[in-house]
């Protein structure tokens, strides 16, 4: 698998291969989640992240890398100090309603 480096400079060549949750913590207090492309048809992954990042919450710090094949965006999600624990997930569903992106699921959900 070949990726593209974070926006934030930090780059990991790491394989997914399913055994994500859709949300893993990681140093700093950022969320991990994998989005996956259900079919070649669906929106391409750089469309894609752009209807993402554009419905993030103000305040949010973020990073995201796409596959260069275009079948996974993976993002760096850190909600401001204080949020629920459940923030970026409540926010990831609401994201995934968005017709616009409905070829695109978190890895490991159905």
């Amino acid at each position: 698998m070949t990726t593209v480096e974070f926006q934030d400079g930090e780059h990991r060549d790491r394989e997914h291969r399913g055994e994500h949750r859709d949300e893993q913590y990681r140093d700093g207090g950022f969320r991990e989640l994998v989005l996956v492309r259900r079919a070649p048809g669906d929106a391409p992954a750089a469309t894609a992240v752009i209807r993402v990042l554009g419905q993030l919450p103000g305040g949010w710090e973020h990073a995201w890398r796409l596959d260069e094949d275009g079948g996974r965006i993976h993002l760096r999600i850190r909600p401001p100090s204080g949020s629920p624990a459940h923030a970026v997930r409540d926010w990831l569903a609401e994201v995934l309603t968005d017709p616009a992106l409905g070829g695109w699921r978190a890895a490991g959900a159905p």
